[in-house]
């Protein structure tokens, strides 16, 4: 009891431990919470994106056609029937074109905060008017597989 010299230099350095500790515990949380966090909205991007893409491949080919499909155009059709939506609407004569979700195409115009986007334009192609419409409710967020 009487020898204490060297005693107090084994709490010296438990502020200095506490202190980085502290650190690496505050980083690892910190990445977690912004890999898992609050995703991105792209959904607008993505349906405008889609929508040049479906409407330059609609005036180079037939959708109407038996043997068409989006791969003719670099398009994945696995990720279309996937939240998005495309649809090319014949107004002349009513002949439809649709893939993927097709309740997108009402879910666009309600006010809610987690609907789809979409996007639309009349397009005129062989003397026919035709709607295009694209939309995209997929989720940014990452996700663990």
């Amino acid at each position: 009891m009487m020898n204490r010299k060297g005693d107090s230099g084994d709490w010296v350095n438990f502020g200095g431990f506490f202190l980085i500790c502290l650190v690496l515990g505050g980083g690892i949380a910190l990445g977690i919470v912004i890999f898992f966090g609050e995703g991105y909205n792209f959904k607008q991007a993505e349906s405008e994106i889609l929508f040049d893409s479906v409407r330059d491949c609609f005036l180079e080919r037939d959708f109407f056609d038996e043997a068409f499909n989006f791969s003719m155009c670099g398009i994945d059709e696995g990720v279309l029937r996937k939240d998005r939506l495309v649809l090319v609407s014949n107004l002349e004569n009513g002949e439809e074109y649709s893939i993927g979700v097709r309740s997108y195409e009402v879910e666009c115009d309600l006010n809610i905060e987690e609907r789809p986007y979409c996007s639309s334009e009349e397009v005129v192609k062989g003397g026919e008017r035709f709607l295009i419409i694209t939309g995209s409710g997929a989720d940014s967020r990452r996700i663990l597989r």
